[in-house]
């Protein structure tokens, strides 16, 4: 749709719809115009962390900046207009070429130049994230399909904004290392062991799915792709070790001691 047009340093100009004309330069100055050009449908892909379908601010800074963007994921809109003519055109979500301070507008995405029509937008899953929930924007939706927002009606003149696709990447993560004086605290002269260990994470996601995960380590280790929930991890002693104390990150992070 088309936006505000508008001269650069020059001021003399005459500015029409889509047209600056009559720009006056003289050596050593700089000017120019700006065409804003207004998209039909807008939405982002984020990262949910707390998986309550809302991309939310932070208080301190305005901005989205605990619940990031995420770039480089695929989406695809799809639809009949009033013409009676099939549309499906591809989009992927980006980080603006001069990024917005505390990252603001990372994992946007939009079409522009649609007809009056019904549409839907469909999300590519990305590579290492959990499914999150999808959020209808102001031209309203269905969202019973997963990684789906269909029954999209746009007339032109407004722009509808809001269509948004959580994601989910929490970690659980922490060290393996040789607890020497057995205090649950890592020091700077206790290195990690010498024969892997094998660290369990077990518990109940909050869609009530039981989870059970395993991975072998000798030092650092690391759960991915885990849904808010409960999850005591007990591990297992290698070969000619005691256990010793854990202790935990105050982020969350969980450190094994041994």
């Amino acid at each position: 749709m088309d936006g505000l047009d508008i001269a650069i340093n020059a001021p003399e100009a005459s500015v029409t719809n889509d047209q600056v004309r009559a720009i006056s330069v003289t050596i050593g100055q700089t000017k120019g115009a700006l065409f804003g050009e207004k998209p039909s449908i807008t939405g982002y892909v984020y990262r949910d962390d707390n998986d309550n379908g809302a991309h939310e601010p932070n208080v301190p800074t305005f901005c989205n900046s605990p619940e990031l963007g995420l770039s480089g994921v695929g989406l695809q809109l799809t639809g009949v207009d009033v013409y009676n003519r099939n549309v499906s055109l591809n989009a992927t979500s980006f980080t603006p070429v001069n990024p917005v301070l505390n990252h603001c507008y990372d994992g946007y995405f939009y079409w522009g130049g649609l007809v009056t029509g019904t549409y839907a937008i469909l999300e590519t899953q990305p590579v290492g994230y959990l499914d999150g929930r999808e959020t209808v924007g102001t031209g309203g939706g269905l969202t019973t399909t997963n990684d789906i927002i269909s029954r999209i009606v746009f007339t032109p003149g407004v722009v509808i904004t809001g269509y948004a696709f959580g994601e989910q990447r929490n970690i659980i993560a922490g060290n393996v290392y040789l607890d020497g004086n057995g205090n649950g605290v890592r020091e700077s002269n206790e290195s990690s062991l010498d024969a892997p260990a094998t660290i369990v994470l077990s518990g109940i996601n909050n869609l009530g799915q039981a989870v059970l995960m395993t991975v072998t380590s000798s030092g650092p280790y690391q759960f991915t792709g885990l849904r808010r929930g409960t999850t005591p991890s007990p591990k297992s002693s290698p070969p000619g070790h005691l256990m010793a104390p854990n202790s935990w990150h105050r982020r969350g992070r969980r450190v094994w001691s041994q």
